[in-house]
Order: C-alpha cells, then sequence, then structure tokens
C-alpha cells in the first residue's frame, strides 16, 4: 500500500485511534478493584479454614533410603545401655554428609524421633547416585523405648521397631 500525502492524516488517525484502544483496555483492567482495596467479605459459616499441611523448607536431595536398624546394646560388662541407629542413604552425588540428630520431645512416649539431616559438602561434584551408610550412637540412653521414628527431609517417616541386645 502506498501511502499518499493524502492518506497519511488517516494512516495516523488509526494508529492513534488504535493506541487509544489499547489505553482504555489497559485503563479498563485497573478499573477492576485490586483485592487489596476490596473490602473484606465477611466468611460464610460453611467455609472452614484449610490446615496447612507442613513441607520442609528445602526440596529434599534424598533419593531413597533402605535398611534402617535400631537395637539397645544392653551387652553384659557394660555400665549403661548404648543406642545404636544406622540405615542406607541414596543422594544424586557423593557431595553431601548425612547424619541422625535426636528430637528434644516434650511428651512421654515409647518411640524416640530423629532427623535425617543432609548437608551438602563445598565444591563441584559428578552426578553420581551414590549410597551412604548413616550411623549414630547414643551413650545416654535409657532404656525404656520400644520404638524410634527417622523424620526424613521430604517430611515422611520411617519407623523402627528397638530391638534389644543381651
Amino acid at each position: 500500500m502506498k501511502i499518499t500525502p493524502v492518506s497519511r492524516p488517516i494512516v495516523t488517525l488509526s494508529i492513534i485511534s488504535l493506541f487509544a484502544s489499547a489505553i482504555a483496555a489497559c485503563s479498563a483492567v485497573e478499573d477492576v478493584s485490586p483485592l487489596a482495596e476490596q473490602p473484606n467479605p465477611t466468611p460464610s459459616p460453611s467455609v472452614q479454614p484449610v490446615a496447612e499441611t507442613p513441607t520442609p523448607s528445602q526440596p529434599s536431595v534424598v533419593l531413597a533410603t533402605s535398611d534402617w536398624e535400631a537395637w539397645a546394646d544392653f551387652m553384659p560388662g557394660i555400665d549403661t545401655p548404648s543406642l545404636h541407629l544406622q540405615g542406607q542413604v541414596q543422594l544424586p552425588n557423593p557431595g553431601y554428609e548425612v547424619s541422625l540428630e535426636r528430637v528434644v520431645q516434650t511428651e512421654m512416649t515409647d518411640t524416640l524421633v530423629y532427623d535425617l539431616k543432609v548437608t551438602q559438602k563445598p565444591g563441584n561434584w559428578a552426578q553420581v547416585v551414590t549410597t551412604q551408610t548413616v550411623k549414630h550412637e547414643d551413650s545416654t540412653y535409657t532404656g525404656n523405648d520400644q520404638n524410634v521414628q527417622i523424620r526424613l527431609p521430604d517430611g515422611s517417616i520411617q519407623k523402627l521397631p528397638l530391638e534389644r541386645t543381651y
């Protein structure tokens, strides 16, 4: 299309009207009051707040766990029993350290609770799936518990019966 001096004002007016339409569309969107400016609606009595499911603070790097064992050593000749925990943890690379940390419990139960902690070591690591053994020994064990729970970073729980060795 060849623009002649007579058609230039028409093209200019067309462009201006196109921009005016776009601006009007934008302001029409802005005419809808944002949620913050709307009055708080009164919730209906049938609507109940949904309890949030606890989620881990960071995505878990643990691919899998297996072979968990928990035993209390009551062998003759030792002054106090000791608690032993161990398991296998599969990770995306060898650049992680794993450990078990006792959770302070406020209620009296027959179950000990431990968190599996995974810590990234500094450096670059080849992305090769690696299985590490995590071990924990507690020489302050009192000997009154029947079970152990291992809380994994993804929020799941591994339940173990506590075996006794004599």
